[in-house]
């Protein structure tokens, strides 16, 4: 039993050793800067897409219920309008990730490469996809 615990304690620090000199010499952290500031650009650059889609839709949705031809215009029509502005952020995503994935499988096909799955792990039209949050937090 003496035996065993020498050789667990000795696989133990070997452990730690090789632990320290893969933390010492490795380029991870560097890695993980260089993408984070890469997340936080693609963050920032969604949220502004995002204000300039709520600043189109505040802008035409105002124009449509009280414009000067807001009289004229049928409640159905407005309902319509609202309904995509509204619904447009939850389709569009899955539709492009599904067209994504058709483009991919094609090119794939025809270069005899292997294909590969691009699906985007958030099921279909949840809450998650339609609000990015600001400057890389998630």
């Amino acid at each position: 039993m003496d035996l065993y615990n020498s050789v667990k304690q000795q696989n133990k620090i070997l452990q730690e050793q090789t632990n320290q000199t893969q933390n010492q010499y490795s380029t991870d952290k560097q890695k993980i800067v260089y993408l984070y500031q890469n997340l936080e650009w693609y963050a920032f650059f969604s949220f502004i897409l995002w204000c300039v889609y709520y600043f189109v839709c505040f802008f035409v949705l105002y124009f449509i219920l009280f414009g000067s031809n807001s009289m004229e215009t049928s409640v159905s029509y407005k309902v319509i309008v609202l309904g995509f502005f509204f619904f447009y952020p939850l389709f569009i995503t899955p539709l492009e990730n599904y067209l994504l994935n058709i483009l991919k499988y094609i090119r794939d096909y025809f270069s005899g490469s292997i294909y590969t799955d691009l699906r985007n792990k958030t099921p279909p039209l949840s809450s998650n996809m339609i609000y990015s949050a600001p400057y890389g937090q998630t």
